[in-house]
């Protein structure tokens, strides 16, 4: 087994992001083998040539293979949901150019327009769906993924058609998980386009469509129907493609065809092969020994006392294990855009580092460690990569504020002090923020904390929107709301800039806004 393979299963069976399906599969032997395809399309027919390879492959290896392909099998109009058929038809899906599978689930802020579609949170088991009044077309502009039955080489039957929800977020699956594709019954839709449900499993029995919380959940995400020429190769600027294979499942198979096929050696060399190994071996154990030294070393001087130890330390680690995103500039813009994400391609031991340091900060600060395990507050967190910052607005000495986008809309950032420095150094890949930092700046960011959960409570048509929050090492924290219209601003300078001695004072602002936020929070 190869080292850098090493390094992606410690990352996969460490990192518990919701939306990497991949990590989740891999190491889980609950999952069962999904029903062989009729055929593959061109990147799996790159990666395991034939269906009858295919098929060799373990059975979670067989679901990362066909997910990460994006080729889901479909459930014909006709057809009977079990397992026992010889073989199935498949349906390709398509995502953003440049993205893989990982990118087709949605958060609840990319539906944030409450009178069309509203959102049903379920506390008992962190779940969260479109209502029943959920408007489709709606819920169709905001589709991540697309389905073009028209670039489909073999005939696609009428899909079973499902009543909803449109749309639903759990990634945490099971040994059930069986992605499906139906179609929405579009009944009350004013057009005729159709939109396709991408579901985690092929029962609909925990997810209803009356708005009552269900037991367990599963993920549905929509999809869109496109036109052939929509997801055309050969088209220059074109927004859907085939999703690109994770790194991750390219080892898996590395992995899985090394072992299956040995390395034969010679009866004359194999004593000097057996010391080679043994060598090699002795030298990575003894390595791996100082490493752990230096790290226990580092990590004890700052335990506090009382602070436990917690199994889901590694729950906050960058969430893109096998992939990064690249932001897409919006039409007509002309500044220099910048993700918070360094265009080059993250390496597992950078992440490993990343870790390493949240774990430092969570032992140094009691109240850092409870803002990370609030798991109904991680609900809000957002895509690290996916902030684009355009112009810093101000700086104070705690932080700085800086306009950008977010999901191809403006948005606001604030964002702490090492997130500046992050990103004014953002041409040096890795930059991570010092561990040796003052008590001072740990009690700034453990006070930015408390300001995260107090904005992400306040929900006013008066108030700032709060879009979410999101870091890659706890000091890069940051804050991303909704962007104020320059014309807004204005008119809060001209109230500084009126008479002091006629400004009425804080107490009387308090007394006349009472009645119009606070009563209605």
């Amino acid at each position: 087994m190869s080292v850098s393979f090493l390094s992606v299963a410690t990352v996969l069976t460490t990192v518990h992001a919701r939306t990497d399906i991949v990590a989740q599969l891999y190491g889980n032997t609950a999952i069962t083998a999904p029903t062989p395809p009729t055929s593959l399309n061109l990147a799996l027919q790159e990666l395991v040539v034939s269906v009858a390879n295919f098929t060799q492959y373990p059975a979670a290896l067989q679901r990362a293979m066909l997910w990460s392909a994006g080729w889901v099998r479909a459930q014909p109009e006709a057809a009977i949901l079990d397992e026992s058929s010889s073989a199935a038809t498949y349906v390709q899906v398509y995502v953003l150019c440049d993205r893989t599978m990982s990118d087709v689930f949605q958060s609840p802020h990319a539906f944030d327009d409450p009178t069309r579609c509203g959102i049903k949170e379920c506390k008992s088991t962190l779940v969260s769906f479109t209502k029943s009044t959920c408007d489709p077309d709606y819920v169709r502009s905001r589709a991540l993924c697309a389905i073009s039955p028209d670039a489909t080489f073999e005939f696609v039957p009428p899909l079973q058609t499902k009543n909803g929800p449109l749309w639903a977020m759990d990634g945490q699956i099971d040994a059930t998980f069986d992605p499906q594709l139906f179609q929405y019954a579009n009944a009350s839709s004013n057009t005729s386009t159709p939109l396709f449900l991408l579901t985690q499993k092929s029962a609909w029995t925990t997810m209803k469509d009356d708005d009552t919380c269900p037991n367990s959940a599963q993920f549905i995400a929509p999809c869109q129907r496109v036109d052939a020429s929509e997801v055309d190769p050969s088209t220059q600027q074109r927004t859907w493609c085939v999703p690109t294979i994770e790194l991750g499942v390219k080892l898996w198979v590395e992995q899985i065809q090394n072992v299956a096929t040995g390395v034969t050696v010679p009866d004359a060399k194999s004593t000097f092969t057996l010391a080679a190994i043994l060598a090699i071996l002795l030298g990575l154990f003894i390595v791996a020994a100082i490493v752990l030294c230096i790290l226990w070393h580092r990590t004890t001087r700052f335990v506090k006392n009382g602070l436990h130890a917690n199994g889901n330390n590694t729950f906050f680690v960058q969430p893109l294990s096998f992939h990064h995103r690249r932001s897409l500039p919006l039409e007509g813009t002309t500044s220099g855009p910048y993700t918070s994400s360094p265009e080059p391609r993250w390496s597992y031991d950078h992440g490993m580092q990343i870790e390493a340091t949240n774990e430092t900060f969570r032992r140094r600060s009691p109240e850092l460690a409870a803002f990370c395990d609030d798991h109904e507050l991680m609900l809000k967190r957002i895509a690290f990569a996916g902030i684009i910052y355009r112009d810093k607005l101000t700086s104070g000495p705690t932080g700085e504020v800086w306009r950008g986008e977010y999901e191809g809309r403006h948005v606001a950032i604030k964002c702490t002090v090492a997130a500046a420095v992050a990103v004014a150094h953002r041409g040096s890949f890795g930059m991570i923020a010092p561990v040796a930092t003052s008590d001072f700046e740990i009690q700034t960011l453990v006070a930015f904390t408390k300001e995260i959960r107090m904005a992400a409570r306040l929900d006013h048509v008066n108030i700032v929107g709060f879009i979410g929050f999101s870091w890659r090492t706890l000091p890069d924290l940051c804050i991303v709301s909704e962007y104020i219209a320059l014309a807004l601003r204005e008119l809060a300078n001209q109230c500084l800039d009126y008479d002091p001695s006629k400004r009425p004072s804080a107490m009387q602002i308090v007394y006349n806004l009472r009645s119009k936020i606070f009563l209605t929070l």
